[in-house]
């Protein structure tokens, strides 16, 4: 039992730039992994995104080709 007491180690003399404690640092290590998981899965959705944009678009284009060329058609009876 610490009593309420616990040494800490601080960079500066008012004890504000604590150390972290092997808690804090493994927290921090899991939050920083959860991050960049989370980053990772947000750019793959991105990509995913972009693609399907792309995808649309060229389809869309194809759309527009086989209506030009049915228009023209037409016209050359």
């Amino acid at each position: 039992m610490d009593d309420g007491r616990r040494l800490r180690i601080a960079d500066d003399a008012e004890g504000t730039q604590l150390w972290p404690t092997a808690e804090e640092s493994e927290r921090a290590a899991k939050e920083s992994e959860r991050a960049a998981k989370e980053s990772e899965r947000a750019a793959k959705e991105s990509e995913r995104a972009a693609k399907e944009s792309e995808r649309a678009a060229k389809e869309a284009a194809l759309v527009r080709i086989a209506q030009l060329e049915a228009e023209l058609a037409k016209i050359r009876g």
